[in-house]
């Protein structure tokens, strides 16, 4: 029997055996991408990309990348990139870190800038180099990044939000979502507003400078200025009435603008008018940022899709697309740029496929050197959200139902009929558990059994408590010997533990744990019972009609909510890393490889590798031949 919801479960016939002390060593793997890139900077002849994983390089025009990360903080946004002399700079949601080395290392610049400062962007006028934030206004560089001091008053308060720079000649503009348009003709000692002629163009969301001309991109339309800002003329021809202009790149004597919509539009002729450039792009997705190198450009896109048709396509749908043809035809190009967050991992035969929330699944049929969208090898899948095994069959549940793979993976049917699904995405099936030919799925509310592979299915019904806010929903499903267990979310605060006989019909209230616990996992080890939560994992053992639950995992490790338990090996993800235990979790140590980058949030064994995904750096793995695996 193999279950498995958001945690790691080894294959039937084996455990795990970890050493003490190992050179062994998680290693990112190649994917998946396709995650909302921020920023993109040409330095030289490499593009680096700023992400929620940190900073990626590509030096082939993007055909492939490889994160740059060292020196970088885990768990924070890169929002802009920038160069000054020698060093690169990246403005992050954590302060501001530069590299002297092509991003081969990073250092934090604290010199007189406030701690955990938000850097939003950058502009350089011969010797000064200047940084918006994203509260503290503009500050001021003459060392290429390495201290600075607070720019002159005239900005909105100094807290205004300064989300972008630029550079005409002497003359520094800034432009502020709270405040419009500001320009300062002595390197920031002073500021005054330079957008009055733009009252009625909405909300100024970017600028740029092209053939000695300001150019600004509002959310009523698009605007040029030849006089420093002091009038404006609007430039709409062209454009759409949807959505609104979210970059502004400049190719020579174009001008090309990203939309909220997903589209991106050229003019020839200083922003007169506009024309749609090309195919390829994903539609509803915001472009966030272009770049040019050579013939070559790059836009980075926002995967986040608010159209309720679309939730379910977005993950592969994000990144960056490029375009060797002007602009007229685009396609992704995300090879090593693992910036996404994975919430499911499974791994059947050669395949590994790797999901997050509702999105498109990704697979890998290498270890994940390369990712491809499933549904490129599975006609019509899209995502993976939990699987079981049960006699020769995995069952997946994923966007068709419940699919049920045969003979690792080379063959595989949708199951019917399906099961009902009354409310889109409050009642798709989350849970899946197998014990010999049965199989229980469950929703947020609602449980289902089969006692034939699959074959057929019939509800079976468990009354949930009625909290007076929020909701209850079943977080995890387990068999346990003669019993069925589910673990209940109450109120999103506490949790409570149902039992049942195997065949489901008679449901019952076992624990109720106290509001500290926190329990959000659920496994069995041996004979052993195991509840994971946010400071720790529990073993809970029971006689049927009474139960104790002591806490296995102490202080000194803190949350155990990412687990995983196959026969007595368990393995759990905590605040310091990952843990193991061999016997059903009554001790513990440290596993020696560390952790991946971003932070484990589940994890899988498979062929060759232990499996981690992680919240914002993609998959990670672990060789077998580093991590010994046993025959039991």
């Amino acid at each position: 029997m193999k279950n498995r919801a958001g945690v790691l479960l080894l294959s039937i016939g084996i455990f795990l055996v970890f050493p003490l002390s190992s050179a062994a060593q998680w290693e990112q793997t190649n994917g998946p991408g396709g995650n909302t890139v921020y920023t993109l900077a040409v330095v030289g002849t490499k593009i680096f990309a700023g992400t929620g994983g940190g900073v990626f390089i590509t030096a082939d025009g993007g055909a492939s990348w490889k994160s740059a990360n060292t020196g970088l903080p885990e768990g924070h946004f890169v929002y802009c990139l920038g160069v000054s002399g020698p060093n690169v700079l990246a403005g992050a949601s954590a302060g501001l870190y530069y590299s002297s080395n092509e991003g081969a290392n990073w250092a934090l610049a604290t010199a007189g800038l406030p701690p955990d400062v938000d850097i939003k962007c950058f502009a350089e006028i011969g010797p000064d180099l200047f940084a918006g934030t994203g509260h503290r206004g503009i500050f001021l560089s003459r060392d290429h990044g390495l201290s600075w001091t607070a720019a002159g008053p005239g900005l909105p308060g100094r807290t205004a939000s300064v989300d972008r720079l630029v550079a005409l000649g002497p003359v520094l503009f800034a432009v502020s979502r709270l405040g419009g348009i500001f320009v300062s003709l002595n390197s920031g000692n002073s500021w005054a507003a330079a957008d009055l002629k733009l009252s009625k163009a909405g909300i100024v969301t970017c600028l740029a400078v092209s053939g000695g001309q300001l150019v600004a991109a509002a959310t009523r339309g698009i605007y040029v200025s030849s006089d420093n800002g002091v009038s404006w003329k609007e430039a709409k021809s062209g454009f759409p009435n949807d959505g609104y202009i979210t970059c502004l790149g400049v190719i020579g004597p174009d001008i090309l603008t990203g939309t909220s919509e997903g589209a991106i539009f050229v003019s020839t002729d200083n922003g007169s008018t506009w024309t749609a450039a090309g195919s390829g792009l994903p539609t509803g997705r915001a472009v966030n940022c272009l770049a040019v190198s050579g013939t070559t450009i790059l836009a980075g896109i926002d995967p986040d899709d608010l159209d309720p048709d679309n939730i379910g396509d977005w993950s592969w749908s994000g990144g960056v697309y490029r375009s060797d043809d002007g602009g007229a035809t685009w396609k992704a190009s995300n090879p090593g740029l693992a910036n996404t967050c994975i919430w499911h991992l499974l791994a059947i035969g050669p395949y590994l496929f790797a999901g997050w929330s509702t999105a498109v699944g990704a697979l890998s049929t290498d270890g994940g050197d390369s990712w491809v969208p499933v549904d490129s090898v599975f006609s019509g899948l899209k995502s993976v959200m939990a699987h079981a095994e049960a006699g020769p069959f995995v069952f997946a549940a994923t966007n068709k139902g419940i699919v049920r793979f045969r003979d690792k993976g080379t063959s595989w049917d949708i199951l019917s009929p399906v099961i009902p699904v009354k409310f889109r995405y409050t009642d798709e099936v989350k849970h899946l558990a197998a014990c010999g030919p049965t199989l229980f799925a469950s929703t947020a509310s609602q449980v289902f059994q089969s006692d034939d592979y699959g074959a057929s299915w019939r509800e079976v019904k468990i009354k949930l408590p009625t909290p007076r806010y929020y909701g209850a929903y079943i977080r995890e499903l387990a068999v346990a010997g003669e019993d069925l267990f589910a673990l209940v979310e109450v109120e999103e605060e506490s949790a409570q533990l149902y039992i049942s006989p195997k065949d489901g019909n008679k449901w019952r209230r076992f624990i109720a744990f106290p509001g500290t616990i926190t329990a959000r996992r659920l496994a069995v080890s041996g004979n052993k019972l195991l509840v994971g939560g946010w400071n720790g994992v529990y073993s809970v053992t029971h006689d049927g009609t009474k139960a104790e639950f002591t806490r296995k995992v102490g202080t000194d490790f803190g949350e155990g909510e990412v687990f995983g338990v196959r026969g007595t090996t368990v393995i759990a993800v905590t605040r310091q890393g990952a843990v193991f235990s061999t016997d059903s979790g009554e001790t513990w140590a440290a596993l020696p490889a560390g952790s991946p980058r971003g932070g484990i949030s589940v994890l899988e064994l498979g062929e060759s590798y232990l499996y981690a995904g992680t919240l914002s750096s993609g998959v990670w793995r672990l060789p077998l031949s580093q991590v010994p695996v046993s025959k039991k």
